[in-house]
């Protein structure tokens, strides 16, 4: 529902569609203003807001009757950056520019400020919540069919209750964060709890709350019932052994996960450690990208970054042992690795009892690049049942 462009001056601005609004204090960062759906719905579920968003309920310019329950009336926007393209009208008072825009049935919202009244008859575009701090703003009115308020009423009560019962579930499962390393800079825990919580994505493994004492910290996640993904590749006969359909799903959906973290966020999240155990399941085994402890947000406007050596052995890209700027490409590196593991089994760093380290993506991408046969590299519990031409195509991926 947004995008940005460059005008004439050199300056981004960020415009948004029809009667869509974004407020960098929410999640999702833009939405629909009140009253109005998005018009495309399969779009929007699918991250394409370029449809904008439609009324709900027609106005009723004036026609009240017992079905429509009286005249129009306006939801007050606070601190707002006014749209584009408004008219000029000569009002004494807020409430004669009120009066101003019911007598027109193309209004479709009005302003009164320093600059007297103004009103807009045309799509509202580009519409922004001011921050706090910025009292640049004005107050916007957006018109409204009065059966818009008793909705909104009703629904102020049903998700009052919900609310309610989400944050007591919540509570139920607390991830236990034994902060020892971070004692001596306990702001490394901070980043986490600024930006977390407002990801928000189904992909994402999303941060409730968090609360601290002494040197013992706690962060409040969702259970997942199915734990990480290490523990079902990783330990024997302990483990359940996952199909080639649901090791697909996790493939896919970790994938979606860190696309998002690319390109879905305000900024660019490199997330630094992208490895079995920092994929969790839920019940039906989708899985979501966790533990952002070494996570960093890179600006729009910086194309790689500068940092210290972070993450695991066995999934860290070659941008690490040569020292030069990470890029996002670090991460479909580790993601690459982390195929190796899903498909195969077993972990990429091996030591063998004479101490030698085996390192099984390179004996894979020999495979691959010689054209072997590509199911000695599957994990021996899959057997047989994956097809060959399937097989090349996920070891090609992960290479």
């Amino acid at each position: 529902m947004s995008r940005v462009v460059m005008d004439v001056s050199g300056q981004l601005k960020q415009l948004t569609w029809p009667f869509g609004t974004c407020n960098q204090n929410t999640q999702p960062f833009c939405n629909c203003l009140i009253g109005f759906n998005p018009k495309l719905g399969n779009d929007w579920y699918l991250g394409d807001y370029s449809g904008g968003c439609v009324r709900r309920t027609k106005l009723q310019c004036g026609n009240a009757s017992a079905a429509n329950q009286g005249k129009d009336r306006f939801q007050e926007y606070s601190n707002m950056r006014l749209p584009e393209h408004p008219q000029f009208v000569a009002s004494g008072s807020a409430t004669e520019c009120e009066s101003s825009c019911l007598k027109n049935c193309s209004c479709t919202a009005y302003a009164y400020d320093r600059n007297g009244c103004s009103i807009w008859t045309m799509d509202l575009v580009n519409l922004q919540q001011l921050l706090g701090n910025d009292s640049s703003g004005s107050s916007l009115y957006l018109r409204l069919a009065a059966s818009e308020f008793s909705r909104d009423n009703n629904m102020g009560i049903i998700i009052g209750v919900v609310g309610s019962v989400v944050v007591v579930l919540g509570l139920l499962y607390v991830m236990w964060k034994q902060q020892r390393r971070l004692i001596a800079t306990p702001c490394v825990l901070w980043p986490n709890t600024c930006w977390l919580s407002f990801l928000g994505k189904d992909r994402i493994y999303v941060l409730h709350g968090f609360c601290f004492g002494g040197n013992k910290k706690l962060l409040v996640y969702d259970y997942m019932q199915n734990g990480s993904l290490d523990s079902h590749l990783f330990h024997g006969k302990e483990s359940k052994v996952l199909d080639k359909k649901t090791r697909y799903q996790i493939a896919l959906g970790t994938a979606r996960g860190l696309a998002f973290l690319h390109e879905g966020c305000r900024d660019c999240i490199v997330h630094y450690d992208i490895k079995p155990q920092n994929i969790l399941l839920d019940v039906e085994f989708c899985p979501k990208v966790a533990d952002f402890g070494l996570a960093k947000l890179i600006g729009r406007e910086l194309i790689r970054v500068l940092t210290t050596m972070r993450g695991t052995t066995g999934h860290l890209a070659p941008e690490w042992i040569v020292r030069v700027a990470i890029t996002t490409k670090a991460h479909v590196y580790s993601y690459g690795m982390m195929l190796f593991e899903l498909i195969s089994g077993r972990r990429n760093c091996d030591q063998s009892e004479a101490r030698i380290v085996k390192f099984f993506p390179i004996r894979a991408a020999s495979v691959v690049i010689e054209g072997g046969d590509v199911h000695c590299l599957l994990d021996h519990m899959l057997e047989k049942r994956v097809d060959v031409e399937e097989a090349q195509r996920i070891c090609k991926v992960a290479c």
